[in-house]
């Protein structure tokens, strides 16, 4: 690898990884990348990816002032590249198992649905408001988002030491088994919990 490049790997809680290479901008030493690494491990442990970017400018900011000497190009450094980088996530398995359902025959309202599914940040804000704490039900319309009038959505958040780091949860037609499902959700948040708590230990 050229010696002016440099590869910065973000780890998140609940174990997504992303690799971004960097430019090492003139006149920015190894020890002022030894500092800077040391700094980020100590202070972003825990911090939420939609709070990244304040966090590196205004608490890091002030500390790479402090201990780095040319601090200004390693801040332009990481906001052009890890910040900009790192953004939530969502994941979907299993979507082909709709179109087996009678209420999902029309393809008008299966085309709905998936293209809904695939529109990342309206879900992301639709899922933002799920973010309460254990486990939601959410039936019909009180789903608020047209395509899934005819579903229900059955989520459950997870966490690391009790800190909320995700959302999980089920999509499926209004009748589908509550009881069941609520008990699997449930089930399948806490032992993530427990498993990414362990990890982070």
């Amino acid at each position: 690898m050229d010696s002016r490049k440099a590869v910065v790997i973000v780890v998140s809680d609940t174990g997504h990884v992303e690799n971004h290479l960097v430019q090492i901008g003139e006149g920015v030493t190894p020890a002022d990348l030894e500092r800077t690494v040391n700094l980020l491990n100590e202070r972003l442990i825990g911090t939420p990816l939609s709070q990244l970017q304040k966090k590196i400018n205004v608490e890091l900011g002030q500390l790479f002032r402090d201990h780095i000497n040319n601090y200004e190009q390693v801040l332009g450094m990481l906001e052009r590249t890890m910040v900009s980088g790192v953004s939530e996530k969502l994941f979907f398995s299993g979507k082909t198992n709709l179109m087996e359902q009678p209420e999902f025959q029309d393809v008008g309202k299966m085309r709905l649905v998936y293209k809904t599914l695939e529109e990342e940040n309206l879900l992301q804000q639709w899922f933002r408001t799920q973010q309460t704490d254990g486990l939601q039900v959410s039936i019909g319309q009180e789903n608020q988002l047209e395509a899934f009038e005819a579903c229900s959505i059955i989520t459950a958040s997870y966490a690391i030491n009790g800190r909320h780091v995700g959302t999980l949860g089920v999509i499926g037609p209004t009748r589908m088994e509550y009881r069941r499902m609520i008990k699997v959700v449930d089930s399948l948040s806490k032992d993530l919990s427990k498993l990414l708590t362990g990890f982070n230990e």
